[in-house]
Parts: structure tokens; sequence; C-alpha cells
């Protein structure tokens, strides 16, 4: 017991910090080890899971059918684009307004129906009822704007078909997916 006190102060060190790193290394084995048999663990769930055969094989069937998810999943992005961009000159914006135009016929017959894309182009139908006669009237629209002079209730019905509109930040966005994917072809 004498001499282990009487030892080099540096050589207790050295011992000290050996024997530290001797423990340190056994948890990060233990904890290895655990991580380990969960991988095997998962992996033969994994296996089980897919069926016999080599498991070399069996990923690259995984492997194969990822990527050919993947192609689809670009083939219907490119088809969704399409499909919005097509969208987005189609009429979504519809309003009526219903009024009565001449003051000796009852009741509201007379009305103006704005029909509206998405950049507000389109077409402004006029009907006038009176008692001996009616008259339909068509103007065209662009960005919401005629270039024949529009009556009150006209310019009322393209301002509420404006105010029904699809967020055009929806359509930027899928545009941009367009823009974005890879070449599918």
């Amino acid at each position: 017991m004498e001499k282990l006190l009487e030892l080099d102060p540096t050589i207790l060190i050295l011992v000290f910090t050996q024997f530290t790193i001797l423990i340190i290394a056994i948890i990060f084995l233990v904890l290895n080890r655990l991580e380990i048999t969960r991988l095997k663990e998962k992996y033969s769930s994994f296996v089980e899971y897919l069926g016999d055969g080599e498991s070399k094989d069996i990923l690259q069937e995984c492997v194969d059918m990822i990527r050919n998810i993947e192609y689809e999943n670009r083939l219907k992005d490119k088809e969704i684009s399409e499909i919005l961009e097509i969208l987005s000159s189609c009429i979504q914006k519809v309003a009526i307004i219903r009024y009565n135009a001449f003051s000796n016929v009852g009741s509201d017959l007379s009305y103006a129906v704005a029909l509206l894309d998405h950049e507000d182009n389109g077409v402004v139908l006029s009907s006038l009822y009176g008692r001996d006669s009616t008259t339909t009237y068509a103007k065209p629209i662009n960005a919401g704007n005629s270039q024949y002079v529009l009556t009150e209730e006209e310019e009322n019905a393209i301002s509420l078909a404006r105010k029904k509109f699809i967020d055009k930040s929806y359509y930027s966005a899928k545009m941009k997916l367009q823009d974005n994917s890879e070449e599918v072809f």
C-alpha cells in the first residue's frame, strides 16, 4: 500500500484517465449493441413483411417501386399544372343583377349577367324587359373593363363577379410547380 502511494502522480493520472476511457468505451459498446439489436428487429420485421427472397432483391424491388411512384407523381403534377392553366381561362366568376328597367313594368324582369374567367375576361349579358319587347345585349369584358359603355347594372354585375374568385396565389403556386418540375418526357 505504501508503494502505491509512492507512485509518481503522473502515472496515477494516466491510469485514472485510461480507466475513465475504458468505462466510456464500455458504455458506448453497450449503447451500440442496443442500437444494433433494435435495427436487426426492424430489418427482420421488414423482411418478414415483404416475404421470402433475398434481402438485396427485396430492397431493389422497393427502390424500383419508389422510382415508379416518383415518375407517376411527376406525370400527375404535370397534368395538374396543365389542368390549372386551362381552368384559369374558364368561366369562374358569375354574378347576376336583376332590376326593373322601366317604371311601367312590374317586377325585376331585366337583368345583367357577368361571366368572367380568372383574369376578369369574359362577357356581360344584359336583357331589358319591356311590356312590348325584350332586348338583349352582349358586351365583351377584358381585365374587368369593356370597350363599350356599360350600364350601372352591368358594372355592378362585373364588380360582384370580380369579388368571387379563386385566390390567384393558388394558381401562381401551381404554375411554379409546372415551371420548377423536372422534365418528365
